[in-house]
């Protein structure tokens, strides 16, 4: 079995991943603005309006450079192409939202792949 498929078994093994991972590998600023994060997620609890929200959008592109995401050959666009190109792809983001780790999505995987690959790509 691998690591990957250990933490989508149930919720409680996927947040005892996040919780290691958070306790190991982020601290400080980085794990701060992660959490602002997640506490707007947990007060609107609706990923629509969450792409809608500018200071969500604002976060995300922020914790990104927090986690260095524009070093080491990798380079972030800017905030205005971030946020014209989340927005494009909020009915997929919101519609991959709705896929749970922990639930059987075996049948629903090509519909995730297609999805995850016109947003990534």
């Amino acid at each position: 079995m691998k690591l990957v498929d250990l933490a989508a078994i149930s919720r409680r093994h996927f947040f005892f991943f996040v919780d290691k991972c958070n306790k190991i590998y982020r601290s400080g600023h980085d794990l701060a603005f992660y959490r602002d994060l997640i506490a707007m997620h947990r007060e609107t609890n609706n990923l629509a309006a969450l792409i809608d929200d500018d200071d969500f959008l604002v976060k995300i592109y922020n914790t990104l450079e927090e986690w260095d995401m524009n070093k080491r050959g990798a380079r972030m666009t800017s905030f205005a192409v971030l946020k014209e190109s989340v927005k494009f792809w909020k009915n997929y983001l919101v519609e991959l939202y709705d896929f749970k780790l922990y639930e059987d999505i075996d049948d629903k995987l090509t519909t995730i792949n297609e999805r995850l690959e016109k947003v990534f790509c």
